[in-house]
C-alpha cells in the first residue's frame, strides 16, 4: 500500500487573518509613539515657557519700580520675543491697576494711594502659535 502525501501548510484565510491582527498591533504602536512624542514636546514647552516667565516677570517687575519708565509703557513695549536662544518663543504682557470696584475690600480700609502701587501682571508665552502658557501675578510695587 502506498501512503498518501499531503502537504500542510498555511491556508490563504489565515495568512490573510494574521496579517490583519499585524496591521492592528502596528498602528496601536505608532499611534502610542507619536502620542508619547507630542507628550514630549508639550512637556518640554512648559518647562521652558515656566522658566521664560518667571524670567520675564522679574524683568517687568524691575522696570515697573522705575516711575518714569512706568508712565512710558506701551502695547508694543509688553510684547516681544527671547532671541536666538528661544526662537520660536514669544512673550505678551498685560498690567493693569487694582480697581476697588466690586470688589468686597471697604475703602477706608486701604489707603488709596497705596492702591495705585498694586498692579495685576498676566503674561503669556506662546511658541509657534501651537503652545499658550499664562501666569497672573498681584505684585506691590514699590517705586524707590
Amino acid at each position: 500500500m502506498k501512503k498518501a502525501h499531503i502537504n500542510r501548510g498555511f491556508t490563504l484565510l489565515e495568512i490573510m487573518v494574521s496579517i490583519f491582527i499585524i496591521a492592528l498591533v502596528l498602528v496601536a504602536v505608532f499611534k502610542i509613539q507619536s502620542s508619547t512624542i507630542r507628550l514630549s514636546v508639550a512637556g518640554e514647552f512648559y518647562s521652558t515657557a515656566s522658566h521664560l516667565a518667571r524670567q520675564k516677570m522679574a524683568d517687568i517687575e524691575q522696570t515697573l519700580r522705575d516711575p518714569s519708565i512706568l508712565n512710558e509703557l506701551s502695547s508694543d513695549s509688553l510684547a516681544g520675543g527671547f532671541g536666538e536662544d528661544f526662537s520660536g518663543y514669544r512673550w505678551q504682557c498685560v498690567i493693569t491697576d487694582f480697581n476697588l470696584e466690586g470688589s468686597q475690600i471697604p475703602e477706608e480700609a486701604i489707603a488709596k494711594n497705596r492702591l495705585k502701587q498694586l498692579k495685576n501682571i498676566t503674561i503669556e508665552i506662546l511658541y509657534n502659535d501651537e503652545y499658550s502658557f499664562k501666569v497672573t501675578s498681584w505684585r506691590f510695587i514699590q517705586n524707590d
